[in-house]
């Protein structure tokens, strides 16, 4: 049993790493491929259609992934994860034959439905995961992004410098070589008896926001969040673009900068993957005064959950009611730990329960 585990934690590692291998590919090569569609070889032009091209693969997935979620704690997260790459597959397939700029948007759009092979691979982690390794299996998941986006375009970089079409052909083998080393070696992480129903009121994505009206302090989260990533992928999305246009830069000199983020990102991500050893001595370190630690003084006071909750994404809420300390409530995630006294400005008065944490899963944060 722990050998198929260790089996399955290289898996979803390679698969992780594969995918974002193959966005890395591409990415140095994107604004020559418009250009080259375009027939007017205007790089302002080609960034006005890689802005929607972006946009059609984001509002796609922002409409999809909910339903994709939800049919995988139905169905198993295998035939989830399946499909997302063979999807990625077709796409890299489309873009790479594309004849004109239509296609791509067409490629683009496939993508976004069937994208859900991160956001799956993740939830396949936390099934497999014990408390114990949560952190390191999660931190392999940072790494593996990290990874992959130094080779990736690195490797779009030099290939983009023999055509632009390259790179697609190449991103598509990795995927569909993935699914099909997937499709006869994965086993299944959600058990049965784990699974829940398929509803549309979780399957949407409207339905899941109104769903954090519930929860302000998580609704705090997802917005910064959201900040997060819009002032990320502006700088992404543009990246190519505005390098060509301003310094006129070649899609290898495109891959070695963006192979130097992605060797940050992995330096950064890999600290995630600390040993049971390593977090037991910072653990055992003094502590600043707090409730759980009202001297601020010797080793970390142990302090047993009345109630604990993890995500299929790896998020952990945790809830303390103990006679003699305030009642406290515990969000961990990448971005640190977040704790808040009294817990009803998050769940109802009388505490803590799985009927309270319905709308949860729809975070996809990995536990830090």
């Amino acid at each position: 049993m722990a050998s198929n585990k260790k089996a399955a934690v290289g898996f979803i590692f390679i698969t992780i790493l594969i995918d974002v291998i193959g966005l890395g590919l591409i990415i140095p090569v994107v604004p020559k491929l418009i250009e080259e569609l375009l027939h007017n070889g205007s790089t302002s032009l080609a960034a006005t259609y890689g802005g929607w091209l972006t946009f059609s693969y984001a509002i796609m997935q922002f409409a999809v992934s909910p339903t994709l979620g939800n049919l995988s704690d139905q169905y198993g997260r295998r035939p989830v994860l399946l499909f997302s790459l063979l999807g990625f597959g077709i796409d890299y397939l489309f873009v790479a034959f594309a004849p004109s700029i239509g296609w791509l948007f067409v490629g683009r759009i496939i993508a976004g439905i069937t994208g859900a092979s991160i956001t799956t691979a993740s939830a396949y982690m936390a099934d497999i995961s014990t408390p114990e390794n949560r952190a390191q299996n999660f931190g392999m998941i940072g790494a593996a992004f990290g990874l992959g986006f130094i080779i990736g375009p690195l490797l779009g970089g030099l290939l983009g410098e023999h055509g632009s079409r390259l790179p697609f052909f190449v991103a598509a083998g990795l995927a569909l070589a993935n699914w099909l080393y997937g499709y006869f070696v994965l086993p299944e992480s959600l058990p049965k008896h784990l699974r829940r129903k398929f509803e549309w009121k979780r399957a949407n994505p409207l339905g899941s926001l109104l769903q954090l009206k519930k929860y302000p302090a998580v609704a705090g989260l997802i917005g910064s969040l959201i900040l997060i990533y819009l002032a990320a992928h502006s700088v992404q999305s543009n990246w190519s673009f505005v390098n060509i246009e301003k310094f006129k830069w070649t899609p290898k000199l495109i891959g070695i900068s963006l192979g130097i983020v992605g060797f940050l990102i992995a330096q950064s991500s890999g600290t995630q993957a600390l040993s049971k050893e390593d977090l037991n001595q910072i653990n055992n370190q003094p502590l600043a005064p707090s409730s759980r630690n009202p001297a601020g003084l010797g080793v970390k006071e142990e302090r047993k959950p009345s109630f604990e909750y993890t995500d299929p994404s790896g998020t952990q809420i945790r809830e303390y009611r103990d006679s003699n300390l305030p009642t406290e409530i515990e969000i961990k995630s990448t971005f640190g730990t977040y704790e808040m006294s009294p817990p009803q400005t998050v769940f109802p008065a009388g505490g803590m329960s799985s009927d309270n944490l319905i709308s949860v899963p729809s975070i996809r944060i990995p536990i830090k």
